[in-house]
């Protein structure tokens, strides 16, 4: 029998054993789990504040996997696993927005994650890598940073003056993409002082800081919100300039509350940004071969094991001075 992660229900995961029943059909492959991220989303997960699943789940979405049988992949080749599923036939599907799909599934949220031993998987959603032996891990980010990719792409950044708010794994990403896009001057705010120390060793921003801080820089061009709470949004709209661009990345628990008659005095941009693209996603395994933004540098800790998967979960759920955290299955 195979082993997977599921969260019965807020504050409780658990290893289930399962089994795969059939052999992959002509357009899957076999795939052998090596890593697997916890993200953001998987916390609110585990918390019980993600507004689109319903317990229990079977988590896990950030993997790096091996081919184990295939028609068209070769075995033992290294693979992501791009984990939305769409239906091509929605209008966005058609219109090239398959991210925003009318019937968007996510592995490890609507659908069988992948925190698990092995899976079987549509070829469509595999993209190979070719890593050296000490690389493996970096491209566990891959999915997250797909996620940075799209974010930046929504405005032009080349020249221009950036803020990111909440310097988490998207956020720092976001900072980084920001930079390799050419931005004039890219700043960080967080709450923790860790993390703003960290994004500044790590040279993925010019500067950060405190979001009481704002007051040292003011009318950025684009800001990033990478958070989801209330308080980052206010700091946003107290950093954007006028007709300046806010993006919204950070996933709300609910509803929440935005200054409209600024927005409309001051022709402020409010737009989302859900995942990715089959581009975005290719283009975040290109940034990490290339070397152009290193990944490795946010995996706080690696926990061997699917049998540690509950102490991963609690870890990565309460482990303020952390970035990544990987299960190595």
């Amino acid at each position: 029998m195979l082993k997977r992660g599921v969260i019965l229900e807020p504050n409780k995961i658990v290893i289930k054993e399962y089994s795969l029943d059939r052999d992959p059909k002509n357009d899957e492959s076999l795939l052998k789990i090596l890593y697997c991220g916890i993200c953001g989303s998987d916390v609110h997960v585990f918390k019980g504040k993600h507004p689109f699943v319903e317990f229990p789940v079977s988590t896990g979405h950030e993997v790096i996997v091996i081919i184990e049988k295939s028609d068209i992949f070769k075995k033992g080749q290294y693979v992501a696993i791009r984990p939305s599923i769409w239906d091509n036939e929605c209008y966005y599907c058609k219109h090239g927005m398959p991210h925003i799909c009318e019937n968007l599934k996510v592995r490890g949220f609507q659908e069988e994650g992948l925190l698990a031993e092995k899976v079987i998987i549509p070829n469509e959603a595999i993209f190979p890598i070719n890593p050296k032996n000490d690389e493996v891990e970096a491209f566990t980010l891959t999915e997250p940073l797909s996620t940075a990719v799209h974010a930046a792409k929504l405005s032009c950044l080349a020249g221009k003056r950036v803020a990111v708010v909440g310097l988490g794994t998207i956020g720092i990403l976001t900072a980084a993409v920001a930079k390799v896009y050419g931005a004039k001057e890219v700043i960080g705010f967080d709450v923790n002082s860790w993390k703003v120390q960290k994004a500044k060793e790590f040279n993925f921003v010019s500067d950060a800081l405190s979001p009481q801080e704002t007051n040292a820089y003011k009318d950025f061009d684009v800001v990033f919100e990478a958070v989801g709470i209330q308080s980052s949004i206010d700091t946003a709209f107290n950093l954007v300039r006028k007709h300046g661009t806010i993006i919204v990345i950070g996933v709300f628990a609910g509803p929440g509350t935005v200054p409209l008659h600024l927005i409309q005095d001051r022709e402020f941009i409010i737009r989302g940004a859900l995942m990715y693209t089959d581009d975005d996603f290719s283009e975040s395994i290109n940034l990490i071969s290339q070397k152009r933004i290193n990944t490795q540098l946010l995996i706080s800790k690696i926990f061997d094991g699917i049998d540690q998967v509950p102490d991963a979960f609690h870890y990565a759920s309460n482990e303020k001075n952390s970035f990544k955290t990987l299960i190595k299955l």
